[in-house]
């Protein structure tokens, strides 16, 4: 990848999947959303693609991002790569263990990246993260590029940084890795408790496509007046989040600089309306009916 090169992603987003691509030196080109699953809509990135080329921006990668544990329409997206010639770079940070028609996500791709911070479905005890890639040669590179460029001790290659995952959170990580499987089985029962007994309010549910398997980083309800239900919810002594309050082509670090390659719709829409719901493999049957009967209470 060129420096000046774009790399195609979400305004829904964590902002750092947008800060990676511009420590790569490329520029972040971002695309609208479906409304249902809020993950990337192929419709917007066809035509942002061509947007950008009017431009006279060189499109090179791709970064769906599979929000909320659900899968992006991969179909849809690696078509676009494909007739595109681009790379497709997936970012996995909430969808570890996820499928899209019986296949991995993080499979897809030339490159995918987990987050396993803490908070993640594979956390870490702190800040941590493992890449993954299609080809050896680029894992090799990566592999020297995380020290310094080393190839061997002392002997720097490239410029590389310092970017380790201490033995610690490796240790840790390899123990937590194998209940993944049985903690994101408990998300889904959470997720079902919840389905279920929010089903008819004037709430928009989290919609799973049948091609998928869910994980569940987060439930997201989407609510016309999310404020009066947060704060409800916080006097019934429920705690609730917003992933995420601000879009990345609003932010005052982007929303003057970045080019604009098409209309964010759904994004503008959607972002004051998200609520998400507690969601943790801890959870009792017990809690999620608890937070259902509160939801019930504060939307009557």
């Amino acid at each position: 990848m060129q420096p000046g090169e774009g790399v195609l992603t979400v305004s829904h987003t964590a902002v750092a999947t947008v800060a990676g691509i511009e420590m790569a030196g490329a520029i972040p080109l971002l695309v609208d959303i479906e409304p249902e699953t809020c993950t990337m809509c192929p419709a917007s990135l066809v035509r942002a693609v061509a947007a950008a080329e009017s431009q006279g921006i060189v499109c090179r990668a791709v970064m769906p991002v599979h929000l909320y544990g659900h899968p992006c329409d991969m179909d849809a997206i690696c078509s676009v790569v494909r007739d595109r010639g681009l790379l497709l770079i997936e970012d996995c940070s909430q969808s570890h263990g996820a499928l899209f028609r019986g296949r991995m996500t993080g499979t897809f791709g030339d490159a995918a990246a987990f987050s396993l911070y803490p908070t993640k479905n594979l956390g870490a005890l702190g800040d941590a993260g493992v890449v993954t890639f299609a080809e050896q040669s680029a894992a090799d590179r990566t592999k020297m590029l995380r020290q310094y460029g080393w190839q061997e001790r002392n002997r720097s290659e490239f410029a590389g940084v310092n970017s380790r995952l201490d033995e610690l959170q490796a240790a840790v990580l390899r123990v937590r890795l194998k209940g993944l499987d049985a903690a994101n089985d408990r998300r889904r029962a959470i997720a079902s408790i919840y389905q279920q007994g929010l089903l008819g309010l004037p709430l928009q549910l989290p919609v799973r496509r049948p091609d998928c398997r869910h994980v569940y980083h987060q439930y997201v309800i989407q609510t016309q007046d999310r404020g009066r239900l947060q704060a409800k919810l916080r006097d019934a002594g429920i705690a609730t989040m917003v992933h995420y309050p601000h879009p990345v082509h609003l932010q005052p670090a982007y929303a003057s600089r970045l080019p604009q390659v098409d209309q964010l719709t759904n994004t503008e829409r959607i972002v004051p309306q998200v609520l998400s719901l507690p969601m943790f493999p801890e959870m009792t049957e017990t809690q999620a009916s608890a937070v259902v009967r509160a939801v019930i209470a504060a939307t009557g």
